[in-house]
């Protein structure tokens, strides 16, 4: 077992800790920080043994590591996005916004080594494509995509049931550039509705994070549904199975590092419509 199928576990365990316990202490950039699993076995009392010693809700236990299998991820910024922005029945940071960073990588920590027996320590974060792909991938997405990637902008947003991809162009007033985004947004999202995936495939390639699990997903398990925006359009993903929707936070992920500067992530605040 990975040290990646205990992080989500933290990330959604400490989310939900007590705020009261640590209420006050200031997020802390995660990296090159020496993690402190006393601190997480800490907010693991508070707040997560009541669910995950006993399997409440269908909550994975920790002392069953084969019941986190199904639980994991491949990269951090996906396990970091669902304790933030929620995951599955689990709401944002678990309710506790007051909940710092630090908590949740503690927490991590913690019960990574309580699964692991101690051999466990934080991934290094997904690198970042290399200045030859991301003219590779521009190259390749303008014999997929009819709209001007300069004059355009993809935002994605991660939801706790999959997420949703809009692309809009910069300016409101470029009718061409919205009349293409709505064109090819609409063909897509009728071709990923039934499986086919060969266009992101054209673009990023077959071994794109998270595409092999949307082109096996089963019939109706993956729902798309396209939409309009004042300066382009949507296609919204939604899935029941924590697999799938993993996935597509994987290759969402995949797009914003392989777009670089013509795609943004959206938090959950503001967006261009």
């Amino acid at each position: 077992m990975h040290t990646r199928i205990v992080l989500i576990t933290c990330a959604v365990l400490a989310a939900s800790a007590a705020s009261a316990v640590f209420a006050g202490e200031p997020s802390a950039s995660l990296t090159g920080d020496k993690l402190d699993a006393q601190q997480g076995a800490k907010v693991y009392r508070s707040a997560c043994a009541g669910c995950h010693d006993h399997g409440k809700d269908g909550a994975p236990r920790l002392d069953r590591p084969e019941s986190w299998k199904s639980r994991s991820f491949e990269s951090f910024s996906v396990m970091e996005n669902h304790a933030r922005g929620g995951f599955l029945k689990m709401p944002p940071k678990g309710s506790k916004p007051l909940l710092s960073d630090r908590d949740v990588a503690d927490a991590v920590f913690y019960m990574t080594q309580r699964l692991e027996g101690g051999k466990t320590a934080m991934p290094a974060p997904a690198k970042e494509s290399s200045v030859q792909r991301l003219e590779e991938v521009a190259k390749r997405g303008a014999q997929v995509m009819p709209f001007d990637l300069d004059k355009t902008t993809h935002v994605f947003s991660k939801t706790a049931q999959g997420g949703i991809q809009r692309v809009v162009a910069k300016r409101g007033t470029d009718a061409e550039q919205i009349r293409l985004i709505r064109q090819h947004l609409a063909e897509i999202a009728g071709k990923f509705a039934h499986g086919d995936f060969s266009a992101p495939a054209r673009i990023h390639g077959e071994d794109m994070p998270g595409l092999a699990e949307l082109k096996r997903a089963a019939p109706g398990s993956l729902r798309v549904k396209y939409g309009v925006l004042a300066r382009g359009a949507q296609i919204e993903y939604s899935a029941d199975d924590p697999a799938l929707v993993d996935a597509i936070h994987r290759w969402f992920d995949a797009q914003l590092r392989d777009h670089a500067g013509h795609a943004t992530e959206d938090h959950g605040g503001h967006h261009p419509h």
